[in-house]
Formats: C-alpha cells, structure tokens, sequence
C-alpha cells in the first residue's frame, strides 16, 4: 500500500467502525443534556463551553436521530487517526509504524471510549494529536509557512477552549516546551488564543454569578 494513503485508509477504517457500533445503545444522560444546552445558545454555559452542545443539537434538528448524534465522535476519531499518522512520519515512521499507530488508536480503551459518545472529550481526539503534529513542524525550524503555522495554531488554541475550559492553557504550555523562538506572529497567536479562550469561560462566571 503506498505509504501517503495509509492515513486515510485509517481515517475510513475508524470512522466505519464507529459509525456502526456506536449507535448499538441508547443516549447517554450527558448528551442528552448537551442536546438541551445546544438548543439553548450561549456563549458558555455553567460548567461547560458551547461548542460540544452546539454540535450535539445541530444533529437533532431533524429529529431525534441517536445515528447522527454518534456520527460526532466517530468523524472526530477518523480525523484523530488521520492526523497521528501524519505525525508519525513526521518522526520518520514508514507503513509499518503508521499501521501500529493507528491500531493503537482505535483499540486504546479511553480513546475508543471518547470516540463511542458525545463528551467534551470528543473535541480532543482531533485537536490534540494536531497540536502535537503542529509543534512537531514548529521544532523542526523556520520556513516559508511558518508564521501561518504558528497563526494556525493560535486560533487553534482558542477554539478547542471552546469544548473544554483547561483545554487552551494546556496547550499553550506544551507549545511552549517545543524550544521554538517565537516571533511576532507566535505572540499574535497566544493573543488570539487567551481571547478566543476566554469567552466561554468569561461567560460561565457570568452565568454562576447570576444564579
């Protein structure tokens, strides 16, 4: 198999093998509730960002559809998967160890499990495995594409906080130990994501506040 399709052979494997076991049990209690949040709009909520229940209600708008609500996590596991593979040849890694990554993949339990229902762990199995690809490229040095990168980043930062609230702050430490120089454009993206990352959580205070 040519070694540049195998991420998305994974990214397919993951998504069908999700997409058919997944709706094999009811709504979970907790996405009932991100189903409710998501039809009540806002720009976060008491004890969760608006992001994973926006996604949830747009998937009921049709009706009540538990296929479609499932649908969520398997897209983001198939993306997750699609993504580690290019980070593993980004450590230099041939078929063989995109194949035993994506297993690893599929068949860890917590990861299969964020993959399985809708949580505020769904987000992550995309964003993180991005940030690891993208400080990766980061580590490796300067090039034209670089200060897009690092806005790339930012932005990337600041949306993931909008799935969950430690999500941004985390990240942004890890992007911190890659050893990059950070520039002008690097300091634009942590700005762009302490904004974006602090409007759900802003809104949330506001909320607990007046309750």
């Amino acid at each position: 198999m040519n070694r540049s399709a195998i991420p998305w052979v994974a990214a397919a494997v993951v998504f069908a093998v999700h997409l058919a076991g997944n709706p094999h049990y009811g709504f979970f209690r907790d996405e009932l509730y991100f189903i409710i949040c998501g039809f009540h709009p806002q720009f976060g909520y008491v004890d969760q960002p608006p992001l994973v229940p926006l996604l949830s209600a747009l998937t009921q708008l049709g009706g009540h559809s538990l296929f479609l609500l499932r649908a969520v996590p398997a897209v983001f596991a198939a993306a997750g998967v699609y993504t580690t593979c290019l980070l593993v040849t980004e450590y230099g890694g041939g078929a063989f160890a995109q194949i035993l990554a994506s297993l690893v993949f599929l068949f860890t339990g917590v990861l299969m499990s964020f993959g399985m229902k809708v949580s505020t762990d769904t987000v992550g199995l995309w964003t993180w495995p991005l940030l690891a690809l993208l400080v990766v490229r980061l580590s490796k040095g300067a090039d034209q594409q670089i200060q897009r990168r690092v806005l790339f980043g930012g932005a990337h930062f600041g949306i993931d906080a909008y799935t969950a609230p430690a999500s941004a702050s985390h990240e942004l430490v890890c992007s911190g130990a890659c050893g990059y120089d950070f520039d002008r454009a690097a300091e634009l993206s942590v700005a762009v994501a302490l904004r974006l990352s602090d409007v759900p959580i802003t809104a949330s205070r506001t909320e607990r506040q007046e309750h």
